[in-house]
């Protein structure tokens, strides 16, 4: 059963505690999340790519083909974790509540701008052929989607009033380490704002009198006990809890969390859609990431192309419409009732109840009028979180 959890005293993401996280049903039913702490351990760990994680082993391992990736590039990926979890929420009903996680209407706090950084550094890091010689696969590229759509729909703030991004990602140009955003700022071309604060604070730092007493080494990014730091240290990390989806490595170190979530569900292999390599637009720039459509890949062959029996409207940013008669290009099906792929005449790319299609259920009737009424199990269509839970199985079955 999905389930809402209030964020007040959020650790992970402090900057949503008035808002809620939805936590859809198969990551609930898999995942157990009794408190908010157990949220944060979980956020926590599935947004550590530092090396030797089970990130990391799953970034340059077959699940997402980036053998040349290092463990940088990302930026405010914590905080895209703590909105994509919080915007699932916005206008959705968890099972046996009346109302919605988070009410139609809810913006976040924080800045588009950091949202579009996350975006562009994404693709940027997937785009690169040195990191990814065979180029961003479907896993990665059906990622950024939502937060896409969250952008188009207005759930962040605009203006001088939004959060750059939780604590030490926005102290460090949304990146884990001073050293990244210090590389960043030497290069940046677009003038990024964050980057005069780190250079007016290097020229303080410079400027300084020499102190005669001895003073203590200064703390490095990514250490310490702060639960608000850029991610979890890579000898003290266990992930969590157990998932499903995806084909993960097994995690280096185990250590902490083991006793957090017990392992509800052994995990599934990634399907053979996950695994395929199909080429998907890139997002290379702040004006392609608000107007380009959600996807344009070539559609799948043969059997996967169905017809639409009803109307659909869309009631989401990252679904589709159909009319009566269109044919639908079928690239998954999940095992919510839900699918994704292409409308053929519109060329849209995105998600929609599969009973609308023919061969699929039992309301094949012949009326052009809506399918019922749908609930949506949105983790299906966020492999971020079934790939980051998946990793908290493989942990947790190897220990």
């Amino acid at each position: 059963m999905s389930l809402c959890l209030p964020l007040a005293g959020s650790t992970a993401c402090p900057d949503f505690a008035g808002l809620s996280a939805f936590i859809p049903a198969n990551i609930a039913a898999q995942v157990t999340f009794t408190s908010v702490t157990e949220f944060d351990n979980y956020i926590k760990a599935t947004s550590d790519f530092s090396v030797g994680t089970s990130f990391y082993n799953a970034l340059i391992g077959a699940t997402y083909n980036c053998p040349g990736f290092d463990g940088t590039g990302f930026r405010y990926y914590q905080t895209a974790n703590c909105a994509n979890f919080v915007g699932q929420g916005i206008g959705a009903i968890a099972d046996g509540a009346t109302t919605p996680c988070n009410p139609v209407g809810t913006v976040m706090p924080i800045c588009t701008s950091s949202i579009n950084g996350f975006i562009t550094a994404y693709a940027k890091v997937f785009g690169n052929t040195a990191v990814c010689p065979n180029g961003e696969n479907s896993l990665a590229a059906s990622i950024p989607q939502p937060l896409v759509g969250y952008i188009a729909s207005n759930y962040f703030t605009t203006g001088g009033s939004c959060v750059v991004g939780e604590v030490a990602e926005a102290q460090n140009c949304g990146f884990r380490t001073a050293a990244e955003a210090t590389k960043f700022c030497a290069a940046d071309v677009t003038n990024d704002p964050c980057c005069p604060k780190k250079t007016t604070a290097a020229a303080a730092a410079t400027n300084a009198p020499q102190a005669t007493s001895q003073v203590a080494p200064p703390t490095t990014a990514g250490t310490g006990s702060s639960s608000s730091s850029g991610g979890i240290s890579t000898n003290t990390i266990i992930y969590i809890g157990a998932g499903a989806g995806g084909s993960l490595l097994i995690i280096i170190a185990i250590v902490v969390y083991c006793c957090c979530i017990k392992k509800k569900a052994p995990p599934k292999s990634l399907d053979e859609f996950e695994k395929q390599n199909i080429p998907m637009q890139k997002v290379g720039s702040k004006a392609n990431l608000q107007g380009a459509p959600m996807g344009v890949s070539q559609p799948p062959k043969g059997s996967n192309i169905h017809t639409a029996m009803f109307n659909y409207t869309a009631q989401m940013p990252d679904e589709i419409n159909t009319l009566a008669g269109d044919k639908v290009a079928v690239k998954h099906e999940y095992d919510d009732g839900w699918g994704f792929g292409m409308n053929l005449r519109t060329r849209q790319e995105g998600s929609f109840p599969l009973d609308l299609l023919d061969g699929f259920g039992e309301q094949q009737m012949h009326h052009q009028q809506q399918p019922q009424q749908h609930t949506r199990s949105f983790p299906s269509r966020f492999p971020w979180s079934k790939a980051a839970t998946t990793a908290a199985t493989t942990a947790t079955s190897s220990a």
